[in-house]
C-alpha cells in the first residue's frame, strides 16, 4: 500500500457549523479511505452526521459512511434523491477514537469500524470520485487518509498524467491574464456588486461603488476606470460600516437614459427617486418615470453563455455548477466554492466559463485553463466586462479596499 496523502487534522472542531474536507479528483476509483476522529458534542438532531464520503462527485453525487446518533449508516445522494442503503445499532461515547474506513474495488464497497467490517455493499452508480470526511456535530479528525495499492497506484497515475497532458495543451491554447490596471478603493469600497457605466462614446469607462446599511444606500462613488480618480460622490463613506454582501440587490440602475453616450445613474437615496449624471453626479431633470420597486431589477443580470445553458444548484457544501451541451446532456458537473464570486461566461480567445478570482475558469471540458497571477489580487467579489473595449472580456476583481482588472498578455 502506498499512503498518497495523509492529512492530520487534530482538534479540527466545529461548532454549529458543518465541517467539510476533501482530497483527491474526480476520476479516482478504487481506493481505501479511512479516518480517525472523536466525537466531542452529543448529536442534536436526526440529521447529525459525522464520517466519510467516498467516490464524491459534488454535494448532491456521492456515496457515505457515518455515525449517526447511535447507528452506523451506509448512504448515497443522487441529485434529489438520497437514500440509506443500510444501517446498524451502534452506542457511540462521546471522546472515544473510533476508526471508520472504506475500501473500493470496482462496483465492491466494504466499510469498516474499527477494523470489523459493518457493510458489504455492491453498487454501480458512482464510478469514480474523491474521499472526504464530513461533520455536523463537534468533532475531532485525528487522521484523514486515503492510500492504493500497486496495481491501483499505476492506473491512477497513468489517468493523472494523460489528464495533466490534455489540460495542458488546453491552457496553452488561451492567453496568460495579466494586470491592467489597480484601483485603490480608500474608505469608499464595498463588497456589494459594481455597476459600470459609458461617457463619450466608451463603453465601461466608469463605475459606480455602494455602501448600504440594511439594503438602503448610504454613499455612492463614481470611479473614472482610466485614471482611478473620484469623479463624484454622494453620502459619507464609512469604511467600517457593514455594507452587506454583493449578492444584495440595491435600488440603483446605471443606464443611459437619454441615449446622449453618457450612462445616467438611477437610484432611490435618501427616501428620494434620483436621476444623476453618471460622469459628473448632477441631477438631471426627470427623465423617467419608475417606481422604487423597479430599481431593485438587476440591470447586470446573468448572461446564459451562447449555445449553453447553465444553472447553478445550492447544496450545504458549496454550489454546483452544471454544464448542458445542447439538449439535457450534461457536459461538465463540479462542486465549486464560489463565496460571494458570480459564475460567468466570459469571452477570452473563445468562451469559457469564469468561476472566481481563486479557481479562475474552466473550459466546457471541465480543464481548468485560466488562473489568475498570485499576486496579492482580491477574492471576494468578480465580474466580467469588456473594459478594453478589443472585443474580449476583462476580468474584474475587488473587495472593500482595492479593484484589479486583469486583461490577456496579448
Amino acid at each position: 500500500m502506498k499512503i498518497i496523502k495523509k492529512n492530520k487534522l487534530t482538534n479540527e472542531s466545529i461548532t454549529n457549523n458543518i465541517f467539510f474536507s476533501k482530497i483527491g479528483e474526480d476520476f479516482w476509483t478504487d481506493y481505501t479511505v479511512k479516518t480517525e476522529f472523536k466525537i466531542i458534542n452529543e448529536f442534536k438532531t436526526e440529521e447529525d452526521l459525522t464520517g466519510l464520503v467516498f467516490r464524491y462527485r459534488s454535494a448532491l453525487r456521492h456515496y457515505g459512511f457515518f455515525l449517526k446518533n447511535n447507528l452506523l449508516v451506509l448512504t448515497y445522494i443522487n441529485e434529489n434523491k438520497k437514500q440509506i442503503l443500510e444501517s446498524k445499532f451502534f452506542k457511540y461515547q462521546l471522546n472515544v477514537k473510533y476508526e471508520l474506513k472504506v475500501k473500493i474495488t470496482g462496483q465492491f464497497i466494504l466499510c469498516y469500524l474499527n477494523n470489523k467490517l459493518i457493510f458489504s455493499f455492491t453498487d454501480k452508480l458512482f464510478k469514480s470520485g474523491s474521499a472526504g470526511i464530513f461533520a455536523s456535530t463537534l468533532t475531532e479528525f485525528e487522521l484523514f487518509e486515503v492510500s492504493f495499492d500497486d496495481k491501483e497506484e499505476l492506473e491512477l497515475r497513468a489517468v493523472s498524467a494523460e489528464r495533466k497532458i490534455l489540460e495542458g495543451m488546453a491552457k496553452a491554447s488561451y492567453s496568460v491574464p495579466r494586470l491592467y490596471k489597480k484601483i485603490h478603493l480608500y474608505d469608499f469600497g464595498s463588497i456589494n456588486k459594481i455597476k459600470f457605466g459609458n461617457s463619450n462614446g466608451k463603453k465601461n469607462s466608469f463605475f459606480i461603488v455602494c455602501q448600504a446599511v440594511s439594503g438602503s444606500i448610504t454613499c455612492m462613488t463614481s470611479v473614472s476606470i482610466d485614471t482611478g480618480r473620484i469623479l463624484w460622490q454622494k453620502g459619507k463613506a464609512d469604511d467600517n460600516a457593514y455594507f452587506g454582501r454583493n449578492y444584495l440587490v440595491l435600488p440603483i440602475r446605471v443606464t443611459d437614459v437619454d441615449n446622449d453616450g453618457i450612462s445616467e445613474v438611477i437610484c432611490f437615496f435618501n427616501n428620494t427617486i434620483m436621476v444623476l449624471d453618471g460622469v459628473t453626479g448632477k441631477a438631471k431633470n426627470n427623465l423617467i418615470t419608475i417606481g422604487k420597486e423597479m430599481l431593485y431589477l438587476d440591470d447586470n443580470s446573468e448572461k446564459s453563455i451562447e449555445k449553453i445553458n447553465h444553472k447553478i444548484e445550492h447544496s450545504y457544501a458549496g454550489e454546483i455548477i452544471t454544464v448542458y451541451n445542447g439538449g439535457n446532456e450534461i457536459f461538465y458537473k463540479e462542486m465549486i466554492q464560489s463565496g460571494m464570486n458570480v459564475i460567468k461566461s466570459l469571452n477570452w480567445d473563445g468562451k469559457l466559463i469564469f468561476l472566481n478570482s481563486k479557481d479562475g475558469a474552466i473550459d466546457l471540458k471541465g480543464y481548468r485553463v485560466l488562473c489568475l497571477p498570485k499576486d496579492g489580487h482580491p477574492e471576494i467579489c468578480s465580474d466580467v466586462l469588456d473594459i478594453v473595449y478589443d472585443s474580449r472580456d476583462e476580468i474584474i476583481v475587488w473587495d472593500r479596499k482595492n479593484l484589479y482588472i486583469y486583461t490577456q498578455d496579448n
